[in-house]
């Protein structure tokens, strides 16, 4: 990625610091049927949400021991491997795959579907030696790959300009499926540029969706698509809060 001192940005897409744009939703699940419709309706947003257009690349789950009548994470005790990650045996080049927790336990998949990713759930939420309930409280997609739109002005090597700060930096873009594609993190982006964290306690669901190019942020190019995202899952139930009102945590 080359930098260079940005003189005259006007017209890049600019990258967005963190917490990024954020978008909240949340899922009332008191009358879900059990554990694996909550985990359904949980991964069935984030994959409808992203459907052709956002690839995960590294989930990250946090586990603890469950207390059912208030749909609570215990404190202690703990689960023997509380922090799980399942990434991507192929990343693009580049991507920068940082651990999330000291002691994680990483699973490697050809690809990061809905399939596959549910499996890893159930796998982490019943694979415990105590054999004492576990759940899932935290689920987070940490590095991802979204296709840029069709009019994305790409450079002559096939790189994107961004604005960072002072700076415009020289974006890889990956060719995929006949689309144009940006990843992250990387060395100098330390973010993805859509990121997803799913939590869930007290029969609820929250869903926060942070953006972190201004591509997919109001007013950009490819924010249509975040809003045909969002109508989908307002259509499938969950309901929008605003950063004011984020979901509980």
């Amino acid at each position: 990625m080359n930098i260079a001192q940005n003189a005259d940005a006007a017209g890049l897409p600019r990258l967005l610091e963190s917490p990024g744009h954020g978008i909240f939703l949340r899922y009332d699940t008191q009358n879900a049927a059990d554990d694996s419709e909550v985990t359904r309706i949980a991964l069935r947003a984030i994959f409808d949400f992203a459907e052709l257009f956002c690839r995960p690349l590294l989930i990250g789950l946090s586990t603890a021991y469950w207390e059912d009548d208030f749909d609570w994470p215990m404190n202690k005790p703990k689960p023997a491997a509380p922090y799980r990650v399942l990434r991507s045996a192929r990343p693009p080049e580049g991507l920068e795959i940082r651990p999330l927790w000291a002691d994680e336990q990483v699973t490697v998949a050809e690809e990061l579907d809905y399939d596959t990713v549910s499996g890893f759930v159930a796998n982490a939420v019943g694979s415990d030696p105590a054999g004492v309930r576990m759940n899932w409280d935290y689920l987070w997609v940490r590095a991802s790959m979204v296709r840029l739109p069709s009019t994305s002005r790409l450079n002559e090597d096939g790189s994107i300009s961004v604005q960072d700060r002072i700076w415009t930096l020289d974006h890889p873009v990956e060719n995929l499926d006949g689309a144009h594609w940006v990843c992250g993190p990387r060395r100098n982006t330390l973010d993805a540029p859509i990121e997803f964290q799913l939590g869930r306690q007290f029969f609820e669901l929250s869903l926060r969706i942070a953006i972190h190019w201004s591509i997919w942020a109001p007013g950009g190019s490819g924010h249509p698509r975040i809003h045909a995202g969002v109508e989908t899952l307002r259509a499938a139930g969950w309901t929008v809060g605003t950063a004011e009102t984020p979901p509980r945590k």
